[in-house]
Order: structure tokens, then sequence, then C-alpha cells
């Protein structure tokens, strides 16, 4: 079975409170689909600096893609 990979990068905004700054952050993720355009694997490649685990993350993908 062939794969096609395609991926997506989550901008995220937050409040930095010690410098009263609004920060940027970047999640980058592979969506893997079949050729009946199905989603059959999803891997994390970074994570952001909020402290997500890997598996958090890619719950948290797993719910915005389905």
């Amino acid at each position: 079975m062939d794969f096609e990979w395609k991926y997506r990068v989550i901008k995220r905004t937050f409040r930095n409170p010690h410098e009263h700054v609004d920060t940027v952050a970047f999640s980058i993720y592979e969506v893997y689909r079949d050729d009946k355009d199905d989603i059959v694997a999803i891997a994390a490649r970074e994570s952001d600096p909020s402290g997500d685990t890997a598996e958090e993350f890619k719950a948290d993908i797993g719910a915005m893609v389905e």
C-alpha cells in the first residue's frame, strides 16, 4: 500500500507573562493517507514549547484531522 504524506504547521500564539509579548510556537506533523484518502498514520516531527508529550501532541492532531 502506498502512502502519501502531507505536512501541516500549526501556529499557536500565547502571551508570555514575563516579557509581556506574544510568543508564537510551531508544531509540525505528518499525515499519511492511503489511496482512499483515509488517515493511516500521524507522526509528530516537532513539538512546541508548551511541553506537550508526543502522545498528547498526536491526540491533538487526531482530533483536528478527523
